[in-house]
């Protein structure tokens, strides 16, 4: 799924940045392949929270490649 592990490293530590409710549920989701209701389960929540968690994690890490493209594209004009 990944192109190679150099952009995996880079996920994983854009992920470990956000804050722990979201990066535990990310990091169960995509990198472990588990279900909504299976993480859940884990931590006695319903899936809808943690399907909302989910997706307000991906977001956060969405803004935090944007501004790493932003400061790249400055640094590269400069």
């Amino acid at each position: 799924a990944f192109e190679n592990e150099e952009r995996r490293r880079e996920l994983i530590a854009l992920v470990d940045t956000l804050p722990q409710r979201y990066r535990e549920v990310v990091s169960l989701h995509y990198f472990e392949d588990l279900s909504y209701q299976e993480i859940a389960d884990i931590f006695n929540q319903p899936a809808g929270t943690v399907r909302v968690s989910v997706h307000r994690g991906i977001r956060q890490l969405r803004k935090a490649l944007e501004a790493c493209k932003s400061k790249v594209e400055i640094s590269d004009g400069a």
